[in-house]
């Protein structure tokens, strides 16, 4: 069988992550024993919150007894289930602000002490299965990497009611822990959406530079169609078009294919990463192998034609591979 160049090693692939505020949402930070709330600012302090428990100051902007009641529970209580039980009643305060920084403080205490199991059942003991608190305690088993727990969450929640930017927001963050088939119905869910909170999400659940893989196979057509995925996410980004090529040429390399056409046509869906790092490499790779597995006569002429326009000089000498030495690559005898 004709051997075929490998891909060339360690090309530098682009990862086009998530916004953090979109798997994170609706946390507004990376989870932390600490008060959500800005204790200081709030008691018109500039020092650290812990210098507040022995201070007598007054609160500015917010119902004094909820706030004096937030930092009471910081202050006295240690970070166990002791601390969640007094953030319970705050967590539906009247003072918007120390309603969500309770929230948050509450989850993540939870998050500390149980898994996802015993966390559910704590809340609908304490009738506080609200489902802004799910939310956030689904986010914060994902933000430190607890996937079994985020996934008993998610499924606690499709018994609330799903709407809207929160049913996408929803979906998006449970593509995570879901597995393939899951996933491509998610995908057709938030593609069915019409808002922009939606179509964006869209955009990150489909682009395989976001994912992986979504296209199976290897080759040109696989590629362009991970390609044609991510085209919302590059037309903002157009930067990035060239080492997406890249990235997707190396994701579908057709390392097993040995017919001409295919390889010239994968060849020349790899043009696209000119600009990349090493973009040549790649290109010329490609190339090369289309020569291999060519008829050195008709096909090798095709090839010499196409890379005679390329910007770099070294997929441009491919262009003067002789018939002899196109077979000699092949480990045919020349003729």
């Amino acid at each position: 069988m004709i051997g075929i160049e490998p891909l060339p090693a360690a090309l530098d692939l682009l990862d086009l992550d998530p916004a953090t505020a979109d798997w994170r949402w609706p946390l507004t930070r990376a989870p932390q024993l600490t008060p959500s709330s800005e204790l200081a600012a709030m008691f018109g302090s500039k020092a650290d919150w812990t210098t507040l428990c022995d201070a007598r100051r007054d609160p500015r902007g917010v119902d004094r007894d909820e706030a004096v009641a937030y930092l009471r529970a910081w202050c006295d209580a240690p970070p166990d289930l002791t601390l969640a039980t007094a953030l319970i009643p705050l967590s539906t305060a009247r003072t918007t602000s120390i309603a969500a920084a309770a929230s948050v403080d509450l989850v993540t205490v939870l998050e500390s002490q149980l898994a996802a199991k015993e966390a559910l059942a704590w809340l609908q003991f304490h009738a506080a299965s609200y489902d802004w608190l799910l939310d956030a305690l689904a986010a914060t088993y994902l933000a430190n990497d607890r996937l079994d727990d985020t996934r008993l969450v998610i499924q606690a929640l499709k018994a609330h009611r799903t709407y809207g930017a929160v049913g996408c927001r929803r979906a998006f963050r449970e593509l995570f822990v879901a597995d393939r088939e899951r996933r491509d119905e998610i995908r057709a869910e938030l593609a069915r959406s019409q808002t922009a909170v939606c179509s964006q999400l869209s955009a990150h659940a489909n682009c395989t530079l976001s994912w992986g893989v979504q296209a199976r196979g290897s080759g040109a057509d696989a590629a362009r169609l991970d390609l044609d995925r991510c085209i919302p996410l590059l037309l903002e980004q157009p930067q990035l078009t060239p080492q997406a090529y890249l990235t997707i040429a190396v994701e579908h390399w057709p390392a097993k294919l040995r017919v001409f056409e295919a390889w010239l046509d994968f060849a020349m869906f790899t043009t696209g990463a000119v600009g990349a790092a090493r973009a040549d490499e790649l290109i010329a790779t490609a190339f090369a192998n289309a020569i291999r597995v060519s008829n050195c006569e008709a096909q090798l002429d095709l090839v010499s034609a196409t890379v005679s326009r390329s910007s770099y000089p070294r997929v441009r000498q491919l262009g003067k591979v002789t018939r002899a030495e196109c077979q000699r690559q092949q480990g045919s005898p020349p003729r």
